[in-house]
């Protein structure tokens, strides 16, 4: 996943708290992903893109609020590297993310 790259990215590179590059690779990400779920996965570009952004940040801010939860409690509770953390937030988050994009987000009208 390209949240993974970027993550790696800024906090190999910049050397910042981990918090800081968890939100950073997250908000690039975001943008990466809606434009290919919607042209890609879920074929979509058809449809007007505002409702689907609209329906999209809500999702990704969901997704956002429990990467952060599952990335701070793998560290600051279970002692173990962001990396851990973000991995299990992955699986975690792109399960809860497919689901929801499939049924709600980029569902076809009509569908």
């Amino acid at each position: 996943r390209i949240y993974f790259v970027l993550l790696a990215f800024v906090l190999d590179s910049l050397k910042l708290d981990y918090r800081i590059c968890v939100r950073t690779a997250y908000g690039w990400a975001v943008f990466v992903h809606f434009a290919m779920n919607r042209r890609v996965t879920f074929q979509s570009a058809g449809e007007r893109a505002f409702p689907q952004a609209g329906r999209y940040a809500i999702m990704a801010l969901t997704n956002y609020v429990m990467m952060i939860a599952i990335v701070s409690y793998v560290v600051e509770s279970r002692g173990l590297s962001p990396y851990a953390g973000v991995l299990l937030a992955l699986v975690v988050t792109t399960v809860f993310g497919y689901c929801v994009s499939m049924r709600w987000v980029f569902k076809k009208r009509g569908s």
